[in-house]
């Protein structure tokens, strides 16, 4: 094998490292954006809950008197 055979071997490992890091860069950025999204839907979905239990007790309380 000569040098060129040598430095283009390198090469092709050095970029295919670089491709690998990048494609796991890009699926850390979505699965970050997927979990906000999710924390976002679960705080929307507490707050409905919230306020249906708090209709809930009004109704109960109102329907006591």
């Amino acid at each position: 094998m000569g040098r060129r055979a040598i430095g283009m071997l390198i090469l092709l490992a050095i970029l295919s490292v670089v491709g690998v890091v990048v494609v796991q860069l890009l699926w850390l950025q979505k699965a970050r954006s997927y979990r906000q999204d999710q924390v976002a839907i679960h705080r929307e979905q507490a707050q409905q809950l919230e306020k249906q239990f708090n209709d809930r007790v009004v109704m109960a309380t109102w329907s006591c008197r």
